[in-house]
């Protein structure tokens, strides 16, 4: 039976002493992450199961691989001055015909 959205969790474990953390996701682009990463480094990280499109994966990965990353939203100045640059680009591309 298909999960809800809702249950299709990731969970990402580990304590302060086992030096691994486990990865369970239903995320498709996160399971494809880390399929590539244990092929590419098997020392590293264990692809423990996966259970294909839809299904979730679980893998072990040594926790000193792994980075969480919080980042700010961008300031209303970094936001406008990218816009204004995409306006510029977007006016030299009709100018040029593309």
């Amino acid at each position: 039976m298909k999960k809800t959205k809702i249950e299709q969790e990731t969970i990402i474990l580990f304590n302060e002493k086992e030096p691994t953390a486990e990865i369970y996701t239903h995320n498709a682009a996160l399971k494809e992450r880390v399929r590539r990463y244990a092929e590419r480094h098997p020392g590293l990280a264990v692809l423990k199961e996966d259970g294909g499109p839809g299904e979730a994966a679980t893998c072990k990965v040594d926790k000193r691989r792994l980075s969480i990353v919080l980042t700010d939203p961008p300031s209303r100045e970094r936001s406008e001055k990218a816009r204004a640059k995409m306006a510029e680009i977007n006016r030299r591309r009709e100018q040029t015909g593309q």
